[in-house]
């Protein structure tokens, strides 16, 4: 399992009839002086785990995504927003009226991993009950 603890990130929701829905993390790391922007699209947010003010997303590859839940990191950097514009560029030039790419604000963000996070919890709550 790959670890990942992103500069800054957004949650970003795909939607197709072939796939349903899928809540993933659009996330970036600055390069500093000497190195290069980076980013990488999640595979797909399965769970998710609050942990004081940071949420730990499992995602359906296995990877873990720790978010820091601070209203200052939740941005996309230079880099994460070109990528985010060609990626809707493309569905568009594509004619894919059946995919959408939605972009959820800060405070949606937060509401769906707390619930996501709840919902993790109450499984694991029956789980050791058994």
């Amino acid at each position: 399992m790959n670890t990942y603890i992103p500069d800054s990130w957004v949650i970003v929701e795909i939607s197709s009839p072939e796939h349903g829905k899928i809540l993933k993390i659009l996330a970036s790391w600055y390069g500093g002086y000497a190195g290069a922007d980076s980013w990488k699209l999640s595979s797909g947010i399965e769970t998710v785990k609050k942990n004081s003010n940071r949420y730990e997303a499992i995602n359906s590859s296995g990877s873990l995504y720790i978010l820091d839940g601070s209203e200052l990191v939740y941005r996309m950097s230079g880099y994460a927003t070109n990528v985010y514009a060609n990626l809707r560029r493309q569905l568009d030039e594509a004619a894919m009226d059946a995919v959408s790419l939605q972009l959820f604000s800060y405070a949606e963000s937060i509401d769906l991993l707390e619930s996501m996070s709840a919902l993790t919890e109450g499984n694991n709550d029956e789980n050791s009950e058994v």
